[in-house]
């Protein structure tokens, strides 16, 4: 900060202004998110801007926090893009609901990376906010985009639809898998979702799910569990430990342990 480096300076009034202990810590924060702002910081832009899209508080000032997230989006940031979506599809701050609107906004958030915009397209074709109406086979498809970039949303919502929907070509073992990598994230909300949707699975039902993962690893079905989880041991060099569930939620570990998140993105 004492250099001037402008993420440093939005990192430091961030922190300050979401989680200062006192006024003045906070006012500090906003202080700093200005200045960052001001040296052209879209996540500044997009964090003052939500923050003057807060209904019901002292600061709630919906052009100002408008005009935030446009100049973010404007600059082709994809936290400006999924901002946009956000308001577009709830009428936040005044703006007209525009689903069509909002999906282009998540659309070009999603093609250029944002980790969570996948699920948002997932949420609208699951509720029926897209032209077609409800498709649970998109949904499905897009959740998956946006748990691939270690979104656990992606995880639990996909698996939900599976067991609940039963859309055509996906079996309980297609949710367990879904369920396990999500339970595996850090979120404590999605996870304890998960938790719950394996839990109510059948052991058939998990160990469909052992061998849908192992065949993302190279595994063929017919092989076996025991016979795809030794060779997963082999390659890997590592045990896979537990029965059931928790043999399942270890082979979800492996997976983790062996993609590339961009965790610096959430």
């Amino acid at each position: 900060v004492e250099q001037g480096d402008p993420y440093a300076i939005h990192s430091l009034g961030r922190q300050l202004l979401l989680f200062g202990s006192s006024e003045r810590e906070k006012s500090q924060g906003f202080e700093l998110l200005s200045r960052s702002l001001e040296l052209g910081h879209t996540f500044s832009m997009n964090t003052l801007g939500i923050y003057f899209l807060e209904e019901g508080t002292d600061h709630y000032n919906p052009e100002r926090g408008l005009r935030y997230l446009q100049e973010s989006a404007a600059r082709n940031d994809i936290y400006g893009f999924q901002n946009m979506g956000f308001v577009t599809l709830n009428g936040i701050g005044g703006v007209k609901k525009d689903p069509a609107a909002a999906y282009e906004w998540f659309r070009k958030a999603s093609l250029e990376g944002h980790p969570t915009a996948p699920s948002s397209i997932g949420r609208m074709y699951a509720n029926g906010q897209t032209a077609g109406g409800v498709d649970h086979a998109k949904a499905i498809e897009w959740y998956d985009i946006g748990l691939a970039r270690g979104d656990p949303w992606g995880g639990t919502n996909a698996a939900w639809i599976i067991l609940n929907e039963n859309p055509p070509g996906y079996g309980a073992g297609e949710a367990a898998k879904r369920a396990a990598k999500a339970a595996e994230l850090r979120n404590p909300e999605t996870r304890k979702i998960a938790e719950e949707l394996l839990n109510s699975m059948s052991d058939a039902e998990i160990e469909a799910g052992m061998v849908s993962l192992a065949e993302e690893f190279g595994g063929k079905s017919e092989e076996g569990t025991d016979s795809l989880v030794k060779a997963l041991e082999a390659e890997y060099g590592r045990p896979i430990v537990g029965e059931g569930v928790e043999r399942l939620r270890d082979m979800a570990r492996l997976y983790w342990e062996n993609s590339l998140l961009r965790s610096d993105l959430y």
